[in-house]
């Protein structure tokens, strides 16, 4: 299971919640990859493309994200956890 394709109604439902938390930064790519944690655990990583935005990313914004896109993927029967990579330019790290 630890690198089944991702269902597409994951990947949807995903993308949503992404964007819907981290949109107003700058955001413009959305990487998803199945794999394996350092435990050899299955995992799903997203990686966060952005680009520099007028907008401050916001520290709360992220961890919004890291609590709910959990919960929404189990919702649909996901059992990999999400591990979320973000790729920020240099101007636009979180303060």
């Amino acid at each position: 299971m630890k690198h089944d394709a991702i269902p597409p109604e994951v990947l949807a439902a995903a993308e949503e919640t992404i964007r819907s938390a981290m949109g107003p930064f700058g955001l413009t790519e959305i990487e998803a990859r199945p794999g394996s944690d350092h435990d050899g655990d299955p995992v799903i990583y997203f990686h966060l493309h952005y680009e520099p935005s007028e907008t401050e990313v916001d520290h709360r914004a992220i961890m919004h994200l890291l609590q709910a896109l959990p919960g929404r993927l189990r919702a649909l029967g996901e059992e990999r956890f999400p591990l979320v990579r973000h790729h920020f330019p240099q101007s636009a790290y979180p303060r």
